[in-house]
Order: C-alpha cells, then structure tokens, then sequence
C-alpha cells in the first residue's frame, strides 16, 4: 500500500468483518466524522441503523485499531437496481455491488485505512463476479482524490434525491473500478 505521498505503508489497523459488537465504535468513530467532515451530512435519527444500512448490506468490515478501537467501516449492497449507472459502468445492473458506508475516523487516517477497507470491498467483489461501484458527494473531495488514486474511473455524475443540511440535493460523483483493473491497494 501507499501513503498519501506515493511511500510505501503498512495499514495501522486490522481489517476484519463487522459485527454486531462492533456498532457502538462504528457510531463513535461516524461521530468524530461527522464532525470533522460533514459526512454524513445530515446526522442520523438512528445512526447504528444508518451504519448497517438498515440490515441491507451483504457484507461488512471494520478496521480496528492494536486495542480494539473501530476505526473505519465500509460495507457492500448486492442488488443494486439502478439501470442508469449500470450503462455507465458498462455492466448489467445484476452484476452491480455497491460500496457504501467507508468512512475512517480521523484518529486513525493516514496509515492506508481507507485503501484498506476499500480492497476488502473490491475483493469481495471479485469473488463473486461484480461490479464494485460507489457514489460520493461533490463535497467528499478527499474521498474523490483517495478513488482516483486507487484506479476507480469517474463514469458520470447526478444530482443526490436526498437533501444535505442545507436543503439542497448534492452532486455526485459515479465511480466504478474498471472491470480486470487491479486497484493499486
């Protein structure tokens, strides 16, 4: 893995699934998020549901710091039903998985975390012969440089059907990993 300067890395954190034990510290570390970069930006009525995308997620990790503390999350939806990005990432919308949910507190960046958490997610993919793609706010720009660095392509963009803190429906940004292409984890 790289650093946000090209070195080589070790991430500092333990990758593993998430489990229901793991909740609390998914909230906690979304908190300090939240606060540090507006994501997401509207808080949760129920945010240990918002975290698990209300059980419909077909996978989940964690990164874990060395005392146990959760210190990032992703998780994956199956089933995407969205025709429109499905021809942008070139791919039948059944073969689309969608990446959801990463966020890495701010305590644990700089260590490839987020590059972590992200090939958990690719891999799994992989495996199972589909398509990872992901949308992000046009505000996530750190996000955006981490996608593009780590080889995810720009294949449109859209206007969010949801409402950010303003009231307003946010760009965003459509990514998918070329199909074949090995991320540069």
């Amino acid at each position: 893995m790289t650093d946000d300067r090209g070195g080589l890395t070790a991430p500092a954190a333990l990758i593993r699934a998430r489990g229901e034990q793991d909740v609390s510290g998914c909230v906690r570390a979304l908190r300090a998020v939240h606060e540090r970069d507006g994501y997401p930006s509207v808080w949760p009525a129920d945010p240990g549901r918002w975290v698990t995308s209300a059980g419909n997620d077909a996978a989940a990790w964690v990164a874990v710091d060395s005392r146990g503390a959760v210190r990032g999350h992703v998780a994956v939806l199956t089933g995407v039903s969205d025709a429109a990005l499905a021809a942008l990432a070139r791919c039948p919308a059944a073969r689309l998985m969608s990446v959801a949910r990463l966020f890495v507190d701010p305590a644990g960046r700089g260590h490839a975390t987020g590059a972590a958490l992200l090939a958990a997610a690719v891999g799994y993919a992989r495996g199972r012969s589909l398509q990872p793609v992901l949308e992000v706010a046009g505000t996530g720009t750190a996000a955006r440089r981490l996608y593009d660095r780590l080889g995810w392509t720009c294949v449109g963009t859209r206007r969010a059907t949801w409402t950010d803190a303003d009231g307003r429906h946010p760009t965003l940004y459509l990514y998918a990993l070329p199909s074949g292409q090995r991320p540069a984890y």
